[in-house]
Order: structure tokens, then C-alpha cells, then sequence
């Protein structure tokens, strides 16, 4: 992604809504594009989606914040950061198309796509107006059709160079089609776990999917990776072992468990030989890929070709002088060759360029970006020939358009380019520098003559960047059309041999300035196929597909179905959350489903009937956005009636936001509530009596004094007192005492929601604070006792109360041991008095706490309860001990203490 140098993501996303009175089929997008673009691009991106000439609308942006609206026609020159728009894909810049000088959008002609492409054989280049070069995903959009057929991967954060060894397994048509022989036969628990069958499913929708990229997360699940892994960028070469690696183990035992080494494993000799009496000590090593360096060790010059590498890699090191080699033959110290020689080339050759390195004299680390070649066509059979006789030149090693004679002497890839172009009436040559395309059969033809070690490039994996970091992507050959393809995560793109030849890196010359921070773009790593008639292949088709595959393709497209629904669904529909405070249901919630052209009023309406209001005509109801995870109401939505509820919660934040319904019962009208102020949830206490009574919502601006906040609280609330004791919780059961002053609630302290508690009989702040205290931490718990007949009681063998009361006083049983029986509702009486209601125990019966616990409970948040039926249920309060000697009947006695209690008791 596009950052700043202090990593703020300067990309900035629309959602383009059409308001226009032109009729169209798109009625809303969204559009990616770096904050650094003028708002005039935007216009000319908005007219291509919905097919209008871009100076016939209007584009308004409605910031969200402030509930400013900017008209963008008189910005066209500012860029989108600088105009307004938020940065970052997490914000939501929502953008309005409306008629410009009361005339509707004019549609575009329809273009001309004659002359589309004079090129077919390349097709597209990468976008040059998206950059490159990223430490993140990739800035192609996933809405970008691929010209190539091939379906992109999804950057999950820092995965680019995932998704370029993912691609380049995918093409490479023996890998996958041995991937689709194996059968995973485990447990539905296990697949999530399995690398083999997650990277199978991810093949099959590279192949089958009819999107324009795909996901890689599940993949990623099963390396054991969690969501940050995705952002530490690795190297390639690494994440190839490790992945085959993981293949290996999981193949073992099965007839797949030599595909790694069938394909990609090479052998190499790591040999010491006496220059005196030839004697040779030589010990075999296999290798996945040959690491090449990209300069001779503390040389500032690099090699040209990777021929020049190749050979340097196998040149031997002279021991002589001081570290001569002690022959055991010879029974001396002599000179010796000490070195690497190549025994077996794999199928599949991977040739690493070493491009990062360490700077001694900086201590830093650096990327070389020195200029290498690399031919298409690359004949490896002299390397083997020269094993057998370690002093022998490896200057054959020849590239495409080469010629074969023995006395050829070695030459750079450039270079053979400008003897062909000299000798272009030759027949032989195979390049047409007419289209500067390689004839591929000629060249093929001419190197197999040497041997069978002829190989052919199809896969470039590219870093663009420094050493510091820096993004990958690929180029990659289809073996069916022979066609190369850019493979940049979600983007899949046409490539020409101009590209190909840019991921050389540096300069034609050898003095490319290189340092920590130098960044350029060039190939890392080269994958060649072995040409090799016998095994050469091309990728399965699905009507070639082996039945559990088809199976599993058919299993992928039934979710892809499901997921086109829920998006479907998605795009039509939306649910919000609905709650009211009901006088005498209490706190009510739903959840409505509704239509995103639904408007308020419609809602409204929806609303009032599910949640059954009987006691206000609907004329006396209203909705407001409400803060549920703060209890705060955040404003009214007055004269929005016939607006659409989507457009209002999106532009709200729909994440943050749901629907409150409030009921005027009084016919006074409702309060307009503004955004961004502040929600009072005040309680009335009555200290001589300690009695708290339910709260009373109220809305005020933050700009509102703390004099002004209480005064209104009096008033609305009819209290005639001068002097009043008022507390409010500033945070957390943290009680501070609001005194008069001219502070406003913001300067106070006052954010979204906060309770204030206001004592009606006087000004006793110590009381007010503990009655507070005892009514916020009390633990209060529901009761349901049945209303049982004695005929149950009967048929169910369950004695009453009563007798068990006179049988235990013929035993002398202790009602105070805690073992009692479940009493029925008539031996309870039931007590009233504000606000707290409790159940009392007829006299000589349940003295016990443990008494109550034969009773089933329920836990409930404090709130005050009116006298109940005894066939309903009530409140007990288990703060306080119900003992014989102590009978409380008030809510008066439920404030004082307990001194026969703990702290953690109490």
C-alpha cells in the first residue's frame, strides 16, 4: 500500500453513492485511490464507473464529523488529501453524485475498441499509475479484470512474496498436477491443519474461480500462522524450503512422498583434490536451489550474466602457501583444489541471485542491484562434462541464440544480441528482430544437441525495493501459449520482452551506485524447466480432474454460491439494532432487518409494532441513533423522515450505532439531541429515607455549563430546593461531588455517558456518596416461586412446610442447620415498601439465609422493583442478613450497615 514516511496509509476509499436523476444500473461503488491524486481524477474514475461524462455531475462530499458537505467541482486542481478526505481503507469517505445546474448526468459514447490492442501477442503492462513499489498489498484493485485469464491472489498484508512462489507452483504443470493426485482422507477437524489440501483447494480456485483474485488466509492458517505473521514480510527463497519442507513430511508414506526430490532436487560434490598426486576427497550433497553470487567477495564489480555466476560458483579455490592441504597419499603438505562440482541438475532448477549483502564498511545491510543477465534458453551440459575434469573451462555454458561450436568462447546475453542483430540474414539465429520474439522450437532444437541438461526459463520472481523492505512479484511463462504474465497479487497482466529485460537490474555499465537504501527493481530468483519430451507436460484440465477433486471443486463452488448470496444479501439488506426503555418492560432489544432504501419513517413504524407498544400513539414516538456500548443517546433525527436508515447509520458509522425509540407520553414535543453531546442518566435519592429511584435520561451539549447542567436537572425534574447535594460518576464506580462553577461538562470532565445522582431531601453529600455506594453495589437477585395447589403438592409427594414445621418440633430439629425444604408461596407474606420489596417469613419460619437457597434464583443488575402478587416473583436482598432477631421491611434499613459481615461478604 501507498505510505508516508511515517507509515500513514495515503490511500483514501470512496463510497460513490448515485443522487443523480439519470437513471443507472450502478447505484453504488467504492474506489481506492492515493491521497496524493487530484480531486479531477476522481471525477474522471466516478464517470468511467457509471458511464457519465465527467464534467456533467456533481461529486459532494459529506463529511461525517462535523456535518459539513463540500461541493468537489470547486477543488478540481487540490488533491483528495488536502480537500478533506479521510485516509486510510478503515474510514469511509462517502460521496454523493447529484445533477450539475439542475441537469442530469450526460452518459458517455460508446467507445471504440477497434483499436484496443495493436499487440495481441502481449496483451497489458502494469498499470504505470498505480506504484510499484509497496511494503504491503499490492495497490491494484480487486475490481481490475485480468486480460490474461488467470486469476489473481490476495495480499493479506505483507504476503507479496508468498503469493509469488504460490503463482509459480501453480504453473508449473507437473507440481500441480501431482498436487491433484494426492488424496486427503482425514478428519474435516485435520484440513485446516493440512498444507497439501489447503494449497490444493487454493490451485483449484486459481483454476476455476471466476473472480478476479482469491483469498490465501486459510493457507496461511495451516502454517500455524495467526493475523500478524501476515505482516513480517520473509524471504522467498526461505518460504520455499519451509513449504516443501512441510510437503515432504506430509507426503511420507504415500506414493507422492518423492515429489519434492523428483522434481527440484539436484546433487552436488564438494571435492578437495592434491594438485600432486591428483588423489581426490569428494563428499555428495543434494540442493533445492544453487545460491549465486552476485559479485566476487569484496569486489565492487558485478558479474554480467548469470553464465559468468555459474562459473564462478564452480571455481575452485586455490590452497597453497600457508593453507596448503595435507595429502595423506603424498604424506605432505601440497597444493590442492578445493571446490564445488555439479553431479545431477534437477527437473525444475532454481537459481538464486544473491542480491542482499552486508556492507562491512557501512555496517549496514544493502541490496545489489547490479545488472545480471539471464538467456531463455540455458544449456547446463558443459557443467557436467567439466565435473569429470575439475581444471577443465566452464566457458561453455551457453544461452539462447548461441552458437554450439566447441571454440565458441563466452559471451553475455547483451551481447549475443548485437552479433545477431549484425548478422540478421543468417537463418540460424533463431531470434525475429522484426517483433523481437524468440522462435522457442529453433533455439530449443539447436542447444539439445549438446546434451540433455537444456533449460528453459519460465518463471522470474522480482524485489522491488531496498534491503530495508520492499515488494515482490512475478512474470511467469503459461507453458500452453507461451505467453509471459505479470503475476502482482489481485493484478494479473500481459508482460513483453522489453519488461523481461528491465528485471536485469542497474545499468548497462558496471559502476551502479548501491547503498542500504538504494532501491530498484530486478530478478531474485529464476525457475528453469528441464526440455525434456518425456516429461514435459501440460496442467490437467478439469474435465481431466480425478474424482475427488471433481468432488472437491463441486464442494468450493456450493460455498462460493453461499458467499455470492450472503453478498447478495449484503447488498440489498442490512440489520440494525433496536432497543427502547420502557416505563413498565424495562429495557427492550431487536434486531431489525430491513432494506437499505427503507426510510426512517417506514422504520419507525416497523419498530413501534414489534416492539408492541400499546400505552403511546405512534404520532408521540420517535427514533434516535443510540450508542449501546457507551448508554449514550448521540442525536435526533429530526426532519430525516423520509431518509434512508442505511445512508443515516453508514454516515453515523453504522459499526458504533443503533436505534433508540423514545415515547412522549406527556405531549410536551421531544428535545433535539446534537451530535456529539452528552448523555445524563440522573437518579433522584431520597437520603432520610434511602430510596433511589430509577434514572431519567437527558441530553446536553458538551458547551453546557455545570451551573446551567443542574439548574436544568432541577427544573425538568420539579425540584424546589436552593441547595441540592450532587455527585456523578466519573468513571467506574469513582464518585466526585459536581459543585456549582462556570466550567463547561467538556472542561469538567464529561465525555459520552455518565450518571448523576441528585438528593432530593437535602444537601448531606456523605450520605448521598453511601447510599450511592450501598445502591451501585448491591447484588440483587430474582425470585420465581410457583404458585403450586395443594393437589400437586399431593400427587408429586411433596409435603408442605407446615407439616415438616411439626414434625421437626416433635424431633427438636435446628431450622438454623441450613437443611431445609422448598416451602410453597402460601407460607410466604409479602412486604411493602419502596423501593426495595423483600420477602418475609412467617413468624417462627425460614430464619436462615440457606433457606432462600432452596429457592431458584437468578441473577439481575440493581433496580428498583414495585410490591408484587405472590404469584409473581420479587426482589431479595442478599447484602443483608435475614436472621430472626432482624426483620427489614423498608428500603430505609436497606442503606445501613451490617457489622456482622466482611468486606467480601458484604
Amino acid at each position: 500500500m501507498t505510505m508516508s514516511t511515517d507509515g500513514i496509509d495515503l490511500r483514501v476509499l470512496c463510497i460513490v453513492r448515485n443522487f443523480s436523476s439519470n437513471n443507472s444500473d450502478i447505484k453504488k461503488t467504492e474506489i481506492i485511490l492515493d491521497g496524493t491524486r487530484k480531486v479531477s481524477d476522481l471525477f474522471e474514475e466516478v464517470g468511467d464507473r457509471f458511464e457519465y461524462e465527467s464534467s456533467s455531475f456533481q461529486l459532494i462530499l459529506q463529511k461525517r464529523s462535523d456535518g459539513v458537505s463540500i461541493n468537489l467541482d470547486q477543488h478540481l486542481n487540490q488533491t483528495l488529501e488536502n480537500t478533506g478526505f479521510s485516509l486510510s481503507l478503515e474510514s469511509r469517505n462517502q460521496v454523493q453524485i447529484e445533477d450539475k445546474n439542475g441537469k442530469p448526468p450526460r452518459k458517455k459514447e460508446s467507445a471504440d475498441t477497434s483499436q484496443s490492442n495493436a499487440n495481441p501477442s502481449y496483451g497489458l503492462r502494469p498499470s504505470t499509475s498505480l506504484p510499484m513499489l509497496t511494503n504491503g498489498p499490492s495497490n491494484y484493485p480487486s475490481y481490475l479484470n485480468s486480460p490474461t485469464g488467470f486469476v489473481g491472489l490476495v495480499n493479506q498484508a505483507m504476503t507479496c512474496y508468498l503469493n509469488s512462489l504460490l503463482q509459480t507452483l501453480y504453473m508449473t504443470p507437473e507440481f500441480r498436477n501431482a498436487l491433484y493426485q494426492w488424496r486427503f482422507d482425514e478428519s474435516s477437524e485435520e484440513a485446516a491443519k493440512s498444507i497439501p489440501y489447503q494449497l490444493q483447494k487454493l490451485f483449484l480456485l486459481l483454476q476455476t474461480s471466476q473472480k478476479t483474485a482469491v483469498e490465501t488466509t486459510q493457507l496461511t492458517r495451516s502454517f500455524g500462522w495467526d493475523s500478524s505473521e501476515a505482516w513480517q514480510q520473509h524471504d522467498i527463497q526461505e518460504l520455499c524450503r519451509v513449504m516443501f519442507d512441510a510437503l515432504e513430511h506430509k507426503f511420507k508414506g504415500t506414493e507422492h512422498a518423492d515429489l519434492i526430490s523428483r522434481l527440484y532436487e539436484g546433487k552436488m560434490t564438494d571435492y578437495l583434490k592434491c594438485l600432486e598426486c591428483n588423489q581426490e576427497k569428494a563428499r555428495e550433497d543434494t540442493f533445492l536451489d544453487v545460491p549465486l553470487p552476485v559479485r566476487p567477495f569484496g569486489s565492487s564489480a558485478a558479474y554480467s550474466s548469470i553464465e559468468e555466476s555459474l562459473k564462478a560458483f564452480v571455481q575452485p579455490e586455490t590452497l597453497d602457501g600457508n593453507n596448503q592441504y595435507h595429502c595423506d597419499r603424498c604424506g605432505k603438505k601440497c597444493d590442492a583444489h578445493k571446490g564445488l562440482k555439479f553431479s545431477k541438475f534437477p527437473y525444475l532448477l532454481t537459481l538464486h541471485l544473491k542480491r542482499f549483502d552486508f556492507d562491512y564498511s557501512t555496517l549496514q545491510r544493502i541490496k545489489l542491484n547490479d545488472r545480471v543477465t539471464f538467456p531463455e534458453i540455458l544449456d547446463l551440459n558443459s557443467f557436467l562434462k567439466d565435473s569429470k575434469d575439475v581444471s577443465g573451462d566452464t566457458d561453455d555454458c551457453l544461452s539462447e541464440g548461441t552458437d554450439l561450436d566447441d571454440d565458441a568462447s563466452h559471451r553475455t546475453h547483451s551481447s549475443k544480441l548485437s552479433d545477431i542483430e549484425s548478422q540478421v540474414g543468417e537463418e540460424d539465429e533463431g531470434i525475429d528482430l522484426t517483433s523481437g520474439v524468440v522462435d522457442p522450437e529453433r533455439s530449443k532444437r539447436r542447444a539439445l544437441e549438446s546434451g540433455p541438461y537444456v533449460y528453459e526459463l519460465f518463471s522470474i520472481m522480482i524485489h522491488s525495493g531496498s534491503a530495508s523492505g520492499g515488494h515482490y512479484y512475478a512474470y511467469i511463462k503459461d507453458f500452453r501459449t507461451g505467453l509471459w504474465s505479470c503475476f502482482n497479487d489481485q493484478s494479473v497482466t500481459r508482460v513483453t520482452p522489453e519488461d523481461i529485460e528491465k528485471s536485469y537490474g542497474g545499468a548497462s555499465g558496471r559502476s551502479y551506485y548501491s547503498s542500504a537504501y538504494s532501491s530498484s527493481t530486478n530478478a531474485y530468483m529464476l525457475i528453469y524447466r528441464q526440455i525434456d519430451s518425456s516429461r514435459n507436460t501440460e496442467a490437467i484440465t478439469p474435465e481431466q480432474f480425478p474424482e475427488h477433486i471433481k468432488a472437491l471443486v463441486k464442494e468450493l463452488e456450493r460455498k462460493d454460491e453461499e458467499e455470492k448470496s450472503a453478498k447478495d444479501w449484503e447488498r440489498n439488506y442490512f440489520r440494525c439494532k433496536l432497543f427502547c426503555f420502557h416505563p413498565q418492560k424495562g429495557k427492550l432489544e431487536d434486531t431489525l432487518t430491513l432494506p437499505k432504501d427503507i426510510v426512517l419513517k417506514d422504520v419507525l413504524q416497523m419498530a413501534y409494532e414489534k416492539l408492541e407498544i400499546t400505552d403511546a400513539p405512534i404520532e408521540r414516538c420517535r427514533l434516535v441513533t443510540y450508542n449501546d456500548f457507551t448508554d449514550s443517546l448521540e442525536s435526533s433525527l429530526d426532519g430525516k423522515e423520509n431518509h434512508p436508515v442505511y445512508d443515516i447509520v453508514t454516515m453515523l458509522g453504522s459499526n458504533k450505532y443503533s436505534l433508540l425509540m423514545e415515547m412522549d407520553y406527556e405531549g410536551k414535543g421531544f428535545k433535539k439531541y446534537a451530535s456529539g453531546g452528552c448523555t445524563v442518566k440522573l437518579f433522584l435519592v431520597d437520603t432520610s429515607a434511602a430510596v433511589v429511584s430509577s434514572s431519567i435520561t437527558h441530553h446536553f451539549p458538551h458547551t453546557t455549563t455545570v451551573n446551567d447542567l443542574i439548574e436544568s436537572l432541577k427544573t425538568l425534574n420539579e425540584i424546589n430546593r436552593d441547595s441540592v447535594a450532587v455527585i456523578w460518576e466519573s468513571s467506574t464506580y469513582l464518585y466526585k461531588m459536581l459543585n456549582k462553577s462556570d466550567k463547561t461538562l467538556k472542561q469538567e470532565g464529561f465525555t459520552r455517558s455518565h450518571k448523576v445522582y441528585m438528593d432530593t431531601s437535602g444537601a448531606n453529600v456523605e450520605n448521598l456518596k453511601r447510599i450511592v455506594e450501598d445502591y451501585n453495589n448491591r447484588n440483587v437477585m430474582y425470585i420465581s416461586v410457583p404458585n403450586v395447589s395443594q393437589e400437586i403438592l399431593d400427587r408429586d409427594s411433596i409435603p408442605s412446610l407446615s407439616k415438616y414445621h411439626a414434625s421437626a418440633s416433635a424431633s427438636n430439629l435446628d431450622y438454623n442447620s441450613g437443611v431445609l425444604p422448598c416451602a410453597s408461596p402460601q407460607d410466604y407474606l409479602v412486604t411493602e415498601g419502596p423501593p426495595l420489596t423483600r420477602w418475609q417469613p412467617r413468624e417462627g419460619e425460614l430464619t436462615s439465609d440457606e433457606e432462600v437457597g432452596n429457592i431458584s434464583l437468578g441473577s439481575m443488575s440493581p433496580q428498583p422493583a414495585s410490591p408484587l402478587n405472590a404469584e409473581d416473583y420479587d426482589l431479595i436482598d442478599v447484602d443483608q442478613d435475614v436472621s430472626s432477631d432482624r426483620r427489614f421491611e423498608t428500603g430505609e434499613h436497606s442503606a445501613s450497615e451490617d457489622s456482622s459481615l466482611t468486606d467480601s461478604d458484604r
